[in-house]
């Protein structure tokens, strides 16, 4: 799967970003699972990574898949909910569930909750995915 040709490429970007502009939150989480997300993340992460990252940005949705992209690097599988850094020095969750009321007002309106005396993850691929995301919310 790691050798898609353009025509793929084109079509896979398409699906995504109609899915992207049609669901977001633990809706988008189960559209990304039933397209295959995890497996595109463990076996193409230099393209799974940029393009969906790229049109979380662009369409403004949000997916709690960033927490796959932690599991990925540190072996885990996806679907769970690791602990992450947040601004001020403290570590978060990403929830997958959608929060009543748009989430948690103070942390953007996402379905993030802190987390006591959270781990250090290896978050190299995380930042690198969070990178993309930025780009797609500049470009749109």
């Amino acid at each position: 799967m790691t050798d898609l040709d353009t025509e793929s490429l084109g079509l896979l970007e398409d699906t995504l970003r109609k899915t992207m502009l049609s669901a977001s939150g633990a809706k988008l989480d189960a559209a990304l699972a039933e397209l295959g997300w995890a497996e595109m993340l463990s076996d193409m992460p230099e393209v799974a990574m940029p393009l969906v990252f790229r049109l979380l940005g662009e369409t403004g949705s949000h997916a709690s898949i960033l927490n796959d992209v932690l599991l990925e690097t540190i072996g885990g599988l996806p679907g769970g909910t690791p602990p992450m850094p947040y601004a001020g020095g403290i570590w978060v969750v990403w929830e997958r569930e959608d929060q009543p009321a748009g989430g948690n007002p103070t942390m953007g309106g996402l379905p993030l909750r802190e987390v006591p005396d959270g781990q250090l993850l290896r978050i190299s691929e995380a930042r690198r995915a969070l990178g993309w995301w930025l780009v797609g919310s500049a470009r749109g």
